[in-house]
């Protein structure tokens, strides 16, 4: 009533970056619980006197549909970028730091071959800013470049297992299942598994276990959604998947353990 006097048409309500609220703690039950409330009043969403706008992750939907938030009733936008969208964005910020504007540095020109740059897409996972942080980390590496502007194959590939190493993967789990020390704990287990795809015999091998506690790893992987259940069997056993093309990637470099 009070932005309608003062001739307002339309107000928006924006409720961003919720999970950084210290009383919440990134806990997705929590989120919900903050949000559930005002997602469920039908007639407040609906109003055409005001619109109010939840910037979400995806995982919560989940938790709020068991609450009986309606998604059905209102409009759904996904905002997450995708790969061909950070190729344009990188090249926008070479541009700006490039002293010919005519004729700025591309990331084609620092990257030439085309695999290098899927992978590279690949690893920073839809993320402008991890894709940021490891162009960073192969042009830190300690010869970078022959012609001034190329990166070398091996500042490339050395900036890329870096990279991978010394990710904050705690900053991907929105739900607080544990302490930092055993997420990594965790990852370096299926490092240490050397596999993309496993089974459980797979993990009874690598740790020289019984299955009764390797079951317990693949629970506890899952739960943390380090790995996915496969649909393909192999000798009748069930196959897991590793989700992260980040430790994919470690893996297939027979890297056994993160830097961090």
């Amino acid at each position: 009533q009070c932005a309608r006097s003062l001739d307002h048409d339309s107000i928006v309500v924006l409720f961003d970056k919720i999970d950084e609220f210290p009383l919440i703690s990134s806990d997705i039950e929590m989120v919900a619980n903050f949000t559930v409330e005002i997602l469920k009043d039908t007639d407040l969403l609906l109003s055409d006197k005001i619109s109010i706008v939840f910037s979400l992750w995806s995982e919560i939907k989940r938790a709020l549909s068991r609450r009986g938030v309606r998604f059905d009733k209102f409009q759904e936008i996904d905002i997450r970028w995708t790969n061909d969208d950070l190729i344009p964005l990188i090249n926008k910020r070479l541009l700006y730091f490039s002293k010919s504007k005519e004729k700025p540095v591309t990331i084609e020109q620092l990257v030439p071959n085309r695999l290098d740059r899927d992978l590279i897409i690949e690893l920073s996972t839809r993320s402008p800013r991890s894709l940021i942080i490891l162009l960073g980390k192969i042009f830190t590496e300690p010869i970078n470049s022959i012609d001034g502007i190329s990166f070398t194959s091996n500042a490339i590939a050395n900036g890329m297992i870096k990279f991978c190493r010394t990710f904050d993967y705690e900053s991907q789990q929105p739900s607080k299942l544990g302490n930092r020390e055993d997420l990594i704990n965790w990852i370096d287990k299926i490092l240490r598994i050397r596999k993309h795809t496993f089974s459980i015999e797979d993990v009874n091998t690598a740790f020289l276990q019984k299955a009764n506690i390797s079951k317990t790893y693949i629970d506890t992987m899952l739960k943390l959604g380090l790995i996915i259940e496969n649909d393909i069997r192999s000798n009748d056993q069930i196959q897991f998947d590793v989700i992260d093309p980040k430790l994919k990637f470690l893996i297939s470099r027979g890297i056994l353990k993160l830097e961090i």
